[in-house]
């Protein structure tokens, strides 16, 4: 799973560039019972490297009918306003 989404980011002059169409993916969650860390890295092509890297906190949940880390992560995102425009891919 991943989010697409055309986004803005700043470029080492500080100003901001515009990627169409970003490929944004959860790369990284450090869970624990009640509080997960995660990595969300911002690519301009599917198969390249990130452009950007951002960590972001949410509360977690480990019970049994919980979604998988990554899954909760993304729903964390979603509730975003700078995801509020993204779709999944």
């Amino acid at each position: 799973m991943a989010l697409q989404k055309t986004t803005k980011l700043k470029n080492n002059f500080g100003e901001d560039t515009e990627i169409k169409d970003a490929y944004i993916k959860v790369a990284e969650i450090l869970f624990s019972k009640n509080k997960a860390i995660g990595k969300v890295h911002f690519y301009k092509y599917k198969k390249e490297l990130p452009i950007k890297i951002d960590t972001f906190v949410f509360d977690s949940s480990v019970s049994d009918n919980s979604k998988n880390a990554i899954a909760q992560g993304y729903d964390y995102l979603k509730t975003l306003p700078e995801f509020a425009d993204a779709v999944d891919c």
